[in-house]
C-alpha cells in the first residue's frame, strides 16, 4: 500500500468501518488486480463508496462533497460546460461546480493527487480546486449537468 492508501485505512479501521481481517482482503484484491485500494474496498461491498471517500477526504484535507451536502450542483449559466466538456468530465469523473475568484472548483472521485487538478488547470487555463465526491454519486451528476434534467441526481 503507497502512504494514502495506508492512512486511508488506518482511518476506517479506526471508524471500525472495516476489521483487520477485511483490510487483509481488500490488500489482496489490490495487489492481485492492481486497483486502489479504495476501489477494492468497495468493489467487495466491505465500505461503501461514501464512507472511503470521506476517509479519503480526511486523509487528504480534500474537501468532501455529495448530494447530501448539496455540492454535487453546478452553478447554472457560469459556462462550465463550455470550460469543461462531457467528454473529459465523464472520462476522468470529474464534475465543474463553480467559478470563485477565478479559480474553478469541481468534485473528482479519485483526485490522483496533482495530476487530476493539473490537467484540469491545463485545459481550462484556470486554477483549480477538488473536491472529492462518492464516484456513483458524481457519475450521475456529471449525466445531469450535460444531459439535462432527465438524468439528474435524485
Amino acid at each position: 500500500m503507497n502512504e494514502s492508501e495506508k492512512a486511508v485505512a488506518e482511518v476506517l479501521l479506526k471508524a471500525k468501518a472495516v476489521t483487520p481481517e477485511q483490510l487483509d482482503k481488500a490488500v489482496r484484491i489490490k495487489n492481485t488486480n492492481g486497483v486502489r485500494l479504495e476501489d477494492a474496498l468497495v468493489k467487495l461491498k466491505i465500505c461503501g463508496e461514501e464512507q472511503v471517500a470521506q476517509a479519503t477526504s480526511k486523509v487528504s484535507g480534500i474537501p468532501f462533497a455529495c448530494r447530501a451536502n448539496n455540492l454535487l450542483k453546478p452553478e447554472k449559466d457560469a459556462g462550465l460546460e463550455a470550460l469543461v466538456d462531457h467528454v473529459f468530465a465523464k472520462d476522468n469523473l470529474v464534475l465543474p461546480l463553480y467559478i470563485e475568484d477565478e479559480t474553478l472548483y469541481a468534485a473528482a472521485a479519485a483526485p490522483h493527487g496533482d495530476v487530476l487538478g493539473t490537467a484540469l488547470a491545463l485545459k481550462t487555463g484556470k486554477p483549480v480546486s477538488l473536491f472529492i465526491a462518492p464516484a456513483s454519486e458524481l457519475a450521475a451528476a456529471v449525466e445531469g449537468f450535460y444531459l439535462g434534467p432527465g438524468f439528474a441526481p435524485t
